[in-house]
């Protein structure tokens, strides 16, 4: 591996990264998807009937949509990977856990869509096997259920997840003055 994606600081924060090669895959469906909007309208241009754009200029039309279509890939593959090198999926810190929630919101590459968990709140925490994710670390708290999906190998999820429960068995060392 090229570095780790999980960094412990001298602060005793731990940080975990999203890894950019691993999105590399998305690279190629974009490009792939680029490929097969051009080829559809290639084709279409030379397969319509005889009368259908009339009253538009053929060509002019095509390269319009081929420019918009191109541009509309290249802006969207540059805000989806600037500075993804670097991008923290996770925090653990002194005062609470951060990580970059997915979902609804543009998923994890997309999203700058942070939550934070204080220790203190957590009642239970877990992995959980889940369809088509492998495992995420489940965090009950009073009013609701965080799922974490990490994107690292399962010996990396097991770090962070240790990392976690060591980090809230400190909080609650530290608050309550009595070592477990």
């Amino acid at each position: 591996m090229m570095y780790d994606l999980i960094e412990k600081r001298p602060d005793g924060t731990t940080v975990v990264y999203i890894a950019f090669w691993r999105y590399c895959f998305f690279g190629l469906l974009f490009a792939g998807a680029f490929y097969a909007f051009i080829w559809i309208i290639v084709n279409l241009y030379n397969k319509r009937p005889p009368d259908f754009w009339q009253h538009w200029s053929q060509t002019g039309k095509l390269i319009l949509g081929a420019s918009i279509g191109a541009l509309t890939v290249l802006f969207f593959a540059y805000w989806m990977f600037k500075g993804l090198y670097k991008k923290v999926q996770l925090e653990i810190n002194r005062s609470g856990l951060r990580y970059l929630r997915g979902g609804v919101r543009g998923g994890v590459l997309f999203s700058e869509n942070y939550r934070n968990i204080s220790y203190l709140d957590i009642t239970d925490m877990d992995i959980e096997q889940q369809f088509l994710v492998n495992r995420v670390i489940s965090i009950r708290t009073g009013s609701e259920t965080h799922k974490i999906v990490l994107m690292l190998s399962e010996n990396e999820k097991m770090r962070c997840f240790e990392a976690i429960q060591e980090a809230i068995v400190a909080t609650k060392e530290r608050t309550s003055g009595i070592p477990s």
